[in-house]
């Protein structure tokens, strides 16, 4: 969310004043102009105590450097006190007054026309400060973003919903990039599952074409069949049966010839036979043995074994036919054995085919939205640039005559340049650095993922002028890397390049002198906006002759639409700046600061004299030193 002042950009904000409730600045409260405020005081009298005050109270900077001052100068010259910043906020119709309290190791607390605020507010964007020689540090530092954050400045809340917007976008984008990635690894998966496809359809038509017909002779045959094996089954039996029968009759007629023999050897005994009751059940069993040894004899015919093998034989030849009808049947079963493994693998097969379908309808789908979100996020970052532009226009029409600035726009970006390079690590690429400035300077990220994703290495190589095999590793490499679409949302290349006009030779930044570069800065931060701009010693960034023959027509100018405080050593910045208000800083020990001394330009030129001049008689002496040459 934005904080609340970035969204008040058409107000103006005004400091009104500084105190504490300990530590240095205890009985020091200090009241601002609405205009220009000049604090002087001979050095170690809490001049820069006051801005950092300012800093820590208001939380204006980087982290970094709000950590350095809390734990540094804050804690040193604060101690256990407040700092009690008074801040008011106007626009046509009305007027808030902000006090924000804040001490060592807490947050600060803010109060609204008196009223405790619940929740609160980020006032940092509400002042801009520029510390002892900061502004230098600016000119020499090479980072775009600092720069660029000058140029913001006056549409800074207008860029900042843009970026917010872009960097929704970039969420967005980079999960639809992940989203496309697990989609087309689907796609590949179910391909390559498909790719049995053809050949199964094939076979499919093959085998219809070469199908076997099934007879309805086979049932009738098998029936026959069946009880061909009964009957020979039940001869083989009976064959048996005869086999044991012939030799349970040869056992039975040995034993009743052998009755024969013995009952005849003594039938005619007188002793025996005279008992006739005796004699008789003999005579009857012996005289049926004649008959039953005749009966026997009839089973003595034919033997079966020798009969059975000629059956066999014949219903062997039967039997060809329904083989023949079975050998049909196995080919027919084997075919639809084979062509119903073949449907359900088509079934399979259309299963995974309607997976794909669907899996490449939401990768359509998904490739939409990447472009729309493409285009949105071009879109948004061409408004960034333009409204950059504007700003850089203006600059340049206000200040033809020192400054021309040039804002280049495209790919290459550091940040481009540093994610591509650190994604290469480890791909064992010779000359790393090298083919990732390359890329990131002739590919906007967008056609670099496009290329990794179809994996184009010829056409990237062609365009980039080099091996294609090098290209295949870069995006083999790149294909699976988790930070791909982190890539994707880096923001395009926004460089501000400056040229400062050096007696009419046109001089780039970089070529300057430390003063020069400062001097070049200024144009930048010497602007009308609605808050204050809040100097510390900026005669240490500048140069003397450009204090007196453009900072001193800036302030001017400037005062009279944007609050401006200066703590200096330099009697041209309060004097010809003619600050409203001028505050003298004293210590009244080397831990406590007397209450300041506050007046105008006329009220405290004594206290200018003795502090900037380096008093009366320096002054007068200086003066008769010059004086045939002011006269000349």
């Amino acid at each position: 969310m934005l904080p609340y002042n970035i969204l008040d950009s058409n107000m103006r904000y005004t400091l009104s004043s500084i105190s504490t409730t300990g530590g240095f600045l205890e009985n020091c409260k200090i009241q601002f102009s609405p205009k220009l405020t000049c604090i002087i005081g001979a050095r170690g009298t809490c001049k820069s105590t006051v801005i950092e005050s300012i800093r820590f109270a208001l939380r204006h900077g980087s982290d970094e450097k709000l950590r350095t001052i809390e734990s540094g100068i804050i804690q040193n010259t604060l101690g256990f006190g407040t700092v009690n910043c008074e801040l008011l906020r106007q626009d046509d119709t009305d007027e808030s007054r902000f006090v924000i309290e804040r001490e060592v190791g807490s947050e600060a607390t803010i109060f609204e026309d008196d009223i405790r605020e619940l929740e609160t507010n980020d006032f940092s964007n509400c002042v801009e400060i520029y510390s002892q020689g900061q502004i230098q540090e600016l000119a020499d530092q090479a980072d775009e973003g600092l720069r660029l954050a000058l140029i913001d400045r006056p549409k800074a809340a207008h860029i900042l919903m843009l970026q917010l917007r872009r960097n929704n976008l970039a969420g967005q984008l980079r999960k639809v990039g992940n989203d496309l990635r697990s989609v087309n690894s689907e796609i590949a998966i179910q391909k390559e599952q498909l790719q049995p496809s053809a050949n199964v359809q094939r076979q499919l038509e093959e085998l219809n074409q070469n199908s076997p017909s099934i007879s309805n002779e086979l049932e009738v045959e098998n029936i026959s069949f069946e009880r061909r094996n009964r009957v020979l089954a039940e001869l083989n039996e009976l064959a048996m049966l005869q086999s044991e029968t012939l030799e349970d009759v040869r056992v039975l007629r040995d034993r009743l010839e052998h009755a024969l023999r013995l009952y005849s050897g003594f039938q005619s005994d007188a002793d025996f036979s005279s008992d006739l009751t005796t004699k008789q059940p003999f005579d009857d069993f012996v005289d049926g043995i004649p008959a039953v040894i005749s009966t026997l004899g009839i089973l003595k015919k034919d033997n079966l074994k020798t009969i059975v093998p000629r059956v066999s034989e014949r219903f062997t030849s039967l039997n060809a036919n329904y083989f023949r009808l079975r050998q049909e049947q196995q080919r027919a079963n084997e075919f639809l054995k084979r062509k119903e493994m073949l449907n359900k693998q088509q079934v399979l097969l259309a299963s995974v085919q309607k997976k794909l379908d669907e899996a490449e309808k939401r990768r359509d789908t998904l490739n939409l939205e990447r472009q729309k979100l493409r285009a949105e996020i071009e879109s948004l970052d061409g408004k960034i640039f333009d409204t950059r532009f504007e700003e850089v226009e203006k600059i340049n029409e206000e200040h033809a005559q020192r400054i021309q600035l040039t804002l280049r726009y495209g790919t290459g970006s550091p940040k481009y340049v540093t994610a591509l390079t650190d994604m290469l690590s480890g791909s064992r690429i010779k000359f790393r650095d090298e083919v990732a400035r390359q890329i990131a300077s002739t590919l906007t990220p967008f056609q670099l993922v496009d290329y990794v994703e179809q994996a184009d290495s010829i056409g990237m190589a062609e365009l980039l002028g080099r091996d294609i095999g090098q290209m295949q590793r870069v995006i083999a490499h790149l294909s699976d890397h988790e930070s791909l679409f982190e890539l994707e949302v880096t923001p395009p290349l926004c460089q501000l390049e400056i040229v400062m006009f050096d007696d009419g030779v046109a001089k780039p930044i970089e070529t300057l002198s430390k003063g020069q570069k400062a001097t070049a800065i200024l144009p930048l931060i010497l602007r009308p906006l609605p808050y204050p701009l809040i100097f510390d010693q900026p005669e240490d960034d500048l140069d003397n002759r450009h204090i007196t023959e453009r900072l001193i027509d800036a302030i001017t100018q400037l005062k009279e639409s944007r609050q401006i405080i200066f703590v200096t050593h330099n009697a041209n910045i309060p004097v010809l700046g003619e600050a409203e208000s001028i505050v003298v800083m004293s210590m009244d020990t080397p831990h406590r600061a007397n209450p300041p001394k506050v007046g105008s330009v006329d009220e405290r030129k004594f206290d200018i004299l003795d502090l900037l001049e380096g008093g009366i008689d320096a002054f007068q002496k200086r003066e008769a030193k010059y004086k045939q040459l002011l006269e000349a």
